[in-house]
């Protein structure tokens, strides 16, 4: 990994535990949604940080994919991401 990549994922860490520490007291639920095909998806948050910050890897397209209505041409891994989804949201 070059410098700059390290900078800027160290960055990026340290941009996350202080907006963490800021919105701790305002959501009970964090849920990540990354996608392969997110740029900066080496980043993101890609594992459960606690049953309350959970991450979504979503393989084969994007973050913003998941926000997007149903569609029977959605590829499968983004179709089971909205039902983690919404298992998290709605079946706690």
């Amino acid at each position: 990994m070059s410098l700059h990549c390290k900078i800027a994922t160290q960055a990026a860490k340290l941009h996350w535990k202080m907006l963490k520490f800021h919105v701790t007291f305002l959501a009970q639920m964090f849920i990540f949604s990354t996608g392969s095909i997110d740029p900066w998806h080496a980043l993101s948050v890609l594992t459960d940080l606690s049953t309350s910050e959970v991450a979504i890897f979503i393989p084969g397209t994007s973050h913003c994919a998941n926000m997007y209505s149903y569609s029977p041409e959605d590829p499968p891994a983004l179709t089971a991401a909205r039902k983690v989804r919404h298992v998290i949201l709605y079946n706690r």
